[in-house]
């Protein structure tokens, strides 16, 4: 994080409410963006320090050394927790004055 634009504010992404369907909406953007609707790639596809990048919080239970290329299902209430993690997260960047960084 830039120290000189955040000072005080510089806060855990670990304490992020709804984390992990934070983590889970940036998953489908870039599997959407990036790989035309694939999940995260195998992680022997990643050089190691980017390996964390294949970890799959969408589905996980598609194992990538079976299911490599698999389409991402997404279900109407799903799509609702995610709006309300997303809603969460922005309140928690406002409550710590980061939002008005940019």
């Amino acid at each position: 994080m830039n120290t000189d634009l955040l000072g005080d504010a510089i806060t855990n992404v670990e304490n992020w409410p709804y984390r992990r369907e934070i983590l889970e909406i940036k998953e489908l953007a870039e599997g959407f963006k990036h790989r035309h609707r694939l999940q995260p790639l195998p992680d022997d596809c990643y050089q190691p320090r980017h390996r964390p990048n294949s970890i799959r919080r969408v589905e996980p239970g598609n194992r990538a050394d079976e299911n490599p290329f698999v389409g991402y299902l997404v279900t109407q209430p799903q799509v609702a927790q995610y709006i309300q993690a997303f809603e969460e997260l922005l309140r928690w960047l406002s409550s710590k004055d980061m939002l008005g960084l940019m």
